[in-house]
């Protein structure tokens, strides 16, 4: 089957992936935030240089690359981009910044006016709609092993950025393939061997240093996707190339190990038995937006309870936070972004 055909919604089951990777985050950031001894994550013990929680990221970051890539190249209308984009993101993160405030000033040990004085409630809301996040709040979670209150949001920032560079690039090129393509090579291969030196700062923090680098790999899927086929014999080459990669000890093997990844991904969600379970609402931004909040304040009421506990608690509640995202903000402004980009549509054709 051709990634074209793939990418068609009836094809796939991406919806249900990207609520497995939210949940895989929760699972992953639980032993930061209720370390427990003996315990670990089983994706670091099993490749070491990576943990559950970041390759999830990695996985929403290469989603997002070629879904918003396949819409944008479809109707290349750069208003549609940027409405959809902000009305996706930006109403379910405000809501969660605004929850998290009021929780915090309640939940403080300080007074309610030492708490304002210390956290300025304007300067917070304006700072987060701009993504400069607050991360924690005084007088909340002191005695937890971090008192970050919204752990998860540093990724929004670089998911924007990658955006930005994509609309920008696209408009500059005209849409031309080859030319994205380069520049989507060039991102890759910077990724691994720093000749630009354009992630050097992340170097040491596997989180960061492949999230552009897989969002590129998703543009140049969605870019290619006339041309890629999604089937056992390509699944089977890259694993074997990974394996290759691996036992010389390549500086590619870790790239190679992602692109593995995010193919088998294509793989499983496109096929029919994956399919039929496919989940009516797309919950999964609410389930990563809401799920180190809820991961902190149950380790803060039940800490003794166990890792396990803090996992299974966090991410069951995080799925009801979820769907309620989904439902009552997340679903309504799309629909909202949506009637904005027909009315612009139609006052341009007039």
């Amino acid at each position: 089957m051709l990634l074209r055909d793939v990418l068609k919604k009836e094809n796939n089951n991406l919806d249900l992936i990207r609520i497995i990777a939210a949940c895989l985050v929760i699972y992953g950031h639980a032993y930061f935030i209720s370390p427990q001894a003996g315990a670990d994550d089983f994706v670091r013990s099993l490749i070491g240089f990576d943990y559950s929680g970041s390759m999830a990221v990695k996985v929403f970051f290469f989603i997002s690359g070629l879904v918003v890539t396949n819409s944008y190249f479809r109707k290349k209308d750069i208003h549609d981009f940027i409405i959809s984009r902000f009305f996706r993101i930006w109403p379910a993160l405000i809501t969660i910044i605004v929850i998290s405030y009021l929780y915090a000033l309640i939940a403080t040990t300080f007074s309610a006016s030492e708490f304002m004085a210390s956290s300025n409630p304007l300067d917070y809301l304006v700072g987060s709609f701009f993504l400069k996040f607050t991360w924690s709040f005084p007088g909340v979670f002191s005695n937890n092993p971090s008192s970050t209150f919204n752990g998860s949001l540093w990724s929004i920032t670089y998911e924007v950025g990658c955006y930005i560079i994509l609309m920008s690039i696209a408009s500059l090129f005209k849409f031309n393939k080859l030319a994205i393509s380069i520049i989507c090579a060039m991102v890759i291969i910077d990724s691994v061997y720093q000749p630009l030196g354009v992630f050097r700062e992340s170097i040491g923090r596997v989180e960061v240093k492949y999230l552009p680098a897989c969002f590129a790999i998703g543009v140049i899927s969605s870019i290619y996707q006339d041309k890629i086929q999604v089937n056992i014999k390509n699944l089977s080459t890259i694993i074997l190339v990974t394996m290759i990669l691996n036992a010389q000890l390549s500086s590619l093997y870790e790239l190679s190990f992602y692109i593995a990844i995010m193919y088998s991904i294509l793989f499983i969600c496109s096929r029919k038995c994956f399919i039929k379970i496919k989940p009516k609402y797309d919950i999964s931004y609410g389930i990563y937006l809401y799920g180190f909040p809820i991961q902190q304040i149950i380790h803060n009421n039940f800490k003794d309870y166990g890792i396990s506990t803090n996992q299974l608690l966090s991410i069951t509640i995080s799925i009801c936070a979820g769907l309620f995202s989904w439902i009552l903000i997340e679903k309504r402004f799309m629909n909202i972004a949506s009637e904005i980009s027909r009315k612009i549509t139609i006052r341009n054709t007039m």
